[in-house]
């Protein structure tokens, strides 16, 4: 074969530093479409993209030459910048340190993609460490409480 050809999707899920309610719906308006721009810079397909004030969930397919960590990397240290230099505002935005992803078959994209949509829905019921928590355990994650901080 003369090319390499890769299909990885990754359901990815970070929040804010303290889960700080940061990401109110004007500034969301305005983050999923810069997402989207980091990621078409870097050749991230982002397939859906939602969130509500303290956390975001991406659907990511990725290039065959970046890896999930140098991907996350790009997406949070970017838009880490782009919300300090747009807003300005005091005390200074920070993403949480560490993040979620979670390895997506094909057959459940559609799935995942409606789940991403319906965020503010989710939580009505929900917090986000109750939906991090549900999907580690999903998943076969052991964890500590300290994990989810």
């Amino acid at each position: 074969m003369s090319h390499s050809f890769v299909s990885s999707q990754y359901h990815i899920v970070f929040s804010t530093k303290n889960r700080m309610p940061w990401l109110v719906k004007p500034i969301r308006k305005r983050l999923f479409p810069y997402l989207n721009g980091i990621a078409h810079k870097n050749r991230i397909q982002l397939l859906a993209i939602g969130g509500i004030d303290n956390h975001i969930h991406l659907l990511a397919s990725l290039p065959s030459k970046i890896s999930l960590a140098n991907a996350v990397m790009l997406i949070k240290g970017s838009s880490a910048k782009w919300i300090n230099e747009s807003f300005n505002e005091d005390p200074v935005f920070r993403w949480q340190q560490g993040y979620a992803a979670f390895s997506i078959g094909i057959s459940q994209k559609h799935r995942t993609v409606e789940y991403i949509a319906n965020q503010e829905h989710h939580h009505k019921v929900k917090t986000y460490e109750q939906e991090l928590r549900i999907f580690l355990e999903r998943h076969g994650y052991k964890f500590t409480a300290e994990f989810l901080q």
